[in-house]
């Protein structure tokens, strides 16, 4: 579980002001003449569809569907820009040099050289375009500044469900004279720790908190997310996602989380001895109330409601971004009172 301490103000800023949070995830560039039909092979999400200058999610997962590491995915005309958590760098790494034949797909790690800014908050529209002087559509990508140098702004492919508004992403010169940019355009700074919230909000979960090395995509909620393609041709782990689709369900989804007032929030929250919800990344606030994000079994729909030792803990839908930050009310056990299609 990972812990975010933000108060209401903080927190409430993320929803009504346009900020920025300067990054240096994990970044690849991949480029050559079979890059996009190499990529369109490995990761969950269709890479070639949108065609160029266009923004994707997707991730790389294990020959049994098991989530590797995700993307966001700029496709230029000859490159395709991968960025991803810091912490996913040297598993993301191994698995392309493996997987991609360098004759076809050249693997550059520009991680200790470039950087990203998420655009995260509300009110963007005529800032961006003061900024940069183009504003793209949600789900494309344009070149800022071109050549050996570059620097791209995509937008959101689906805004509702992405914890940022735009992307910048280059290198560490081209990102820093965009700072400058931005500031002129009235935006303000935020840290890694709004990033999460937003991310929170939005319902994305983040890698070795919400998501560990047996998720499976739709465990993740990346259908909502955009994150897999049941229609193009097959995919490293494309086997078992697609079983899951056609002929199954997940036993566990990713919901929202509402926690009331009180002590120690718990990792783990049983019912009738079992474990039915699996907390990831919680934002504690000020009041002692907080929201958060969790694998819960699916029987277990929103609206329901378990007391962890003192604590009130409420299933909400995706994304939290438009509920009310104050706390849920009186709630019964789990074993007492359960909300599902199986209840």
């Amino acid at each position: 579980m990972h812990r975010i301490d933000l108060t209401t103000a903080r927190l409430d800023r993320l929803r009504h002001q346009p900020l920025v949070v300067a990054d240096q995830p994990t970044i690849h560039e991949i480029e050559g003449t079979g890059a996009a039909t190499c990529l369109q092979g490995l990761l969950s999400v269709d890479v070639i569809a949108p065609g160029p200058g266009s923004l994707c999610y997707g991730a790389l997962l294990t020959a049994k569907g098991m989530i590797v590491a995700d993307y966001w995915v700029v496709r230029g005309e000859d490159r395709f820009v991968l960025v991803t958590e810091r912490a996913a760098r040297e598993p993301s790494v191994a698995a392309f040099r493996r997987l991609l034949p360098p004759r076809l797909a050249r693997l550059t790690d520009r991680t200790d050289h470039w950087e990203a800014r998420w655009l995260i908050g509300a009110d963007w529209p005529a800032r961006i375009e003061a900024a940069f002087g183009v504003r793209p559509a949600p789900g494309r990508a344009v070149t800022l500044e071109g050549g050996p140098d570059p620097l791209w702004l995509a937008a959101a492919p689906t805004p509702e469900r992405a914890p940022f508004r735009y992307l910048l992403v280059g290198s560490s010169t081209r990102c820093q004279a965009a700072d400058d940019r931005l500031t002129a355009a009235g935006v303000g700074s935020a840290e890694a720790a709004d990033l999460r919230a937003a991310r929170v909000m939005a319902g994305v979960p983040t890698l070795g908190s919400d998501i560990d090395d047996k998720t499976l995509p739709q465990e993740a909620d990346f259908d909502a997310l955009g994150g897999v393609s049941y229609q193009k041709g097959c995919y490293v782990g494309q086997e078992t996602v697609a079983r899951l689709h056609f002929r199954g369900h997940p036993n566990w989804v990713l919901r929202g989380l509402r926690f009331g007032p009180g002590g120690p929030i718990p990792e783990v929250i049983e019912s009738e001895g079992k474990p039915v919800v699996r907390i990831g990344t919680v934002v504690a606030l000020e009041d002692g109330t907080g929201i958060g994000l969790g694998r819960v079994r699916r029987e277990f729909e929103p609206g329901a409601r378990f007391q962890a030792a003192d604590r009130v803990v409420t299933i909400e839908a995706l994304p939290l971004d438009s509920a009310p930050l104050d706390a849920p009310g009186t709630a019964h056990r789990g074993d007492e009172k359960r909300q599902g299609p199986d209840a």
